[in-house]
C-alpha cells in the first residue's frame, strides 16, 4: 500500500466480543503474512529496492522503503539474539541409506 492510500478495516461488533478476524488481526495495520514475505525476501539478501520492485511486480502493491525498513528492523532484535545464543556441545546427526529392489 502506498503511504498516501489507506484502507479502513471495519471489524464487526458482537455482544460478547468473540469475533476474531482471520486475515488481519484486531488492531493491526498489516497482514502478518505480508510482513513474513518482506522478512523472507530480506533474509535472502534482497535490498529494499529489490523488495519494492518485487512486491510491485508480483502483487501490484506500492510499498515505501520506510515500511520495508520498519518491518525488517522489527525482527533484528530476534535475529541478534538468535545469532548470539549459546551453542550446544554436540548436535546429533542421523544418516539414512537405503537400497530399493523391485
Amino acid at each position: 500500500m502506498d503511504d498516501n492510500s489507506t484502507t479502513d478495516i471495519h471489524v464487526p461488533r458482537d455482544r460478547n466480543s468473540t469475533f476474531e478476524p482471520v486475515i488481519i488481526p484486531k488492531h493491526e495495520k498489516r497482514s502478518p503474512l505480508f510482513n513474513d514475505q518482506i522478512i523472507s525476501m530480506y533474509s535472502y539478501g534482497m535490498s529494499c529496492r529489490d523488495i519494492q520492485r518485487h512486491l510491485q511486480e508480483v502483487y501490484g502493491v506500492n510499498v515505501s522503503s520506510e515500511l520495508i525498513s520498519h518491518v525488517t528492523e522489527s525482527v533484528m532484535m530476534d535475529v541478534k539474539e538468535w545469532q548470539n545464543r549459546p551453542l550446544d556441545k554436540s548436535y546429533p546427526i542421523l544418516f539414512l541409506d537405503a537400497l530399493r529392489v523391485n
